[in-house]
């Protein structure tokens, strides 16, 4: 009998091929959908193999660090008591649709992404609209220039509600 241990490796494998296996098949069908798919599999990706910060980053510090390296400007919604949101980190991400800042929290205890993508996907469209994919919901909107999306396992309404407050201090 296996112990638990080996599980997690198992466990891992098989959501990071199921989440391959999406993207694929959803980027066959190409727009909103394949990308949000490709965001999922990143936001489960990042957070599985990234370990938890032992002293919060500062997320001015950050995006000024962002915008010397990367040569384009991020504002980066900082922690928020009132929203139970923690900001965690920034990673460099590569999509389909090119460089992605890939800004990571702690919601209510649980993982959330905000990926900011430094082009405006007009299929998208500046009105935030939640896409579910392999069970994360991604509120997604493009809106001068970028295009952003929040992931996060969740009520809709609650994933929305968070998506509010990043739009409100990332745009």
């Amino acid at each position: 009998m296996l112990r638990r241990a080996a599980w997690v490796p198992l466990s891992l494998a098989a959501t990071l091929l199921l989440a391959v296996g999406g993207v694929f098949l959803y980027g066959l069908k190409g727009g909103t959908e394949a990308l949000a798919a490709q965001l999922v599999a990143d936001h489960v990706k990042c957070f599985e193999f990234s370990p938890e910060p032992t002293i919060l980053p500062d997320p001015r510090a950050m995006a000024r660090d962002w915008a010397a390296l990367r040569g384009w400007d991020l504002k980066v919604p900082e922690s928020a008591t009132a929203e139970d949101l923690q900001f965690t980190g920034l990673r460099r991400c590569i999509s389909t649709e090119g460089l992605t800042a890939h800004l990571m929290y702690k919601w209510k205890g649980q993982p959330l992404s905000v990926f900011v993508l430094n082009s405006d996907r007009k299929h998208i469209g500046p009105v935030p609209h939640l896409v579910e994919r392999f069970g994360q919901k991604a509120v997604m909107w493009s809106k001068g220039g970028r295009t952003y999306a929040v992931v996060a396992r969740g009520r809709p309404t609650d994933v929305e509600h968070v998506a509010k407050y990043v739009q409100t201090t990332a745009e």
